[in-house]
């Protein structure tokens, strides 16, 4: 298994894909869920980029400490592979909680983001009670007791109900996940505020939101692009787990958007 070790002992997974030599492309997942989750995506690519893809500090194959997390902190962990295997600048996507952690990474290391590509994801929640309760539900009920919601916030009802086998696979990946993992990273978006970062960063940025996205709506995204200098905004037909409802349209946008 492909690890690091952080500076606090945890330990992270990642998995690189495609030709070596081709320019890297950092992929990072929602929370609840693992680096699979990018893999409609991937052939979609065309072999144009060495996809570098990571669990998340408490999910999937990564280690699961105990206690609230912090967007720096999950930011620090992306920054530790990136410094481990010596590159010197990559670009990053990620959805949702990843293009939360991909905000501090383009905003407090410029140097060495090339590429930024947010997509379904918010640099500022505000109210923090749904965090608090969603913790508390998986604290005492555990990952089973949010999964019966978890559709609604993450597809249309079309896909739902063209592809219920995907959204079940879905929702069983989030059930598989570590409790404590899991609510850690709810902690660290329920307290997190990137907007003050975003003036900072210097990629070359295409955010791309859901129309029909209700976990992170296009007015999140269009803020997030508002206040990045020259940032182009890509609106895509789409709820919130682009990757898996319409891989090829973002493919389409992750590769124009590098290209540009």
């Amino acid at each position: 298994m492909s690890e690091i070790t952080t500076d606090d002992g945890c330990r992270i997974f990642y998995r690189w894909d495609g030709p070596e030599g081709a320019p890297v492309l950092m992929l990072g997942n929602p929370i609840g869920t693992d680096h699979t989750l990018w893999d409609p995506v991937l052939p979609l690519l065309k072999g144009k980029v060495r996809t570098l893809r990571f669990d998340t500090r408490g999910h999937g194959a990564s280690d699961s400490p105990a206690g609230d997390y912090a967007i720096e902190r999950l930011g620090r962990d992306a920054l530790a592979l990136i410094n481990a295997l010596q590159l010197v600048r990559v670009a990053y996507c990620g959805v949702s909680l990843g293009g939360m952690i991909g905000q501090w990474l383009a905003g407090s290391v410029p140097t060495r983001i090339v590429h930024f590509i947010p997509v379904c994801t918010t640099a500022y929640y505000g109210d923090p009670t749904p965090w608090a309760q969603r913790i508390a539900t998986v604290q005492k009920e555990g990952m089973a007791a949010i999964l019966p919601g978890l559709p609604g916030r993450w597809f249309t009802e079309g896909f739902i109900a063209k592809a219920p086998e995907t959204v079940a696979a879905v929702q069983a990946m989030v059930g598989r996940q570590n409790p404590d993992g899991y609510s850690g990273c709810c902690a660290a978006i329920r307290d997190m505020d990137l907007r003050p970062l975003l003036g900072h960063i210097k990629a070359r940025t295409s955010v791309i939101v859901g129309d029909a996205d209700p976990a992170t709506p296009p007015a999140m995204g269009e803020a997030i692009a508002a206040a990045i200098p020259d940032a182009r905004l890509t609106v895509l037909k789409t709820s919130h787990f682009a990757h898996v409802e319409v891989p090829d349209a973002l493919a389409t946008a992750i590769l124009a958007a590098l290209e540009a």
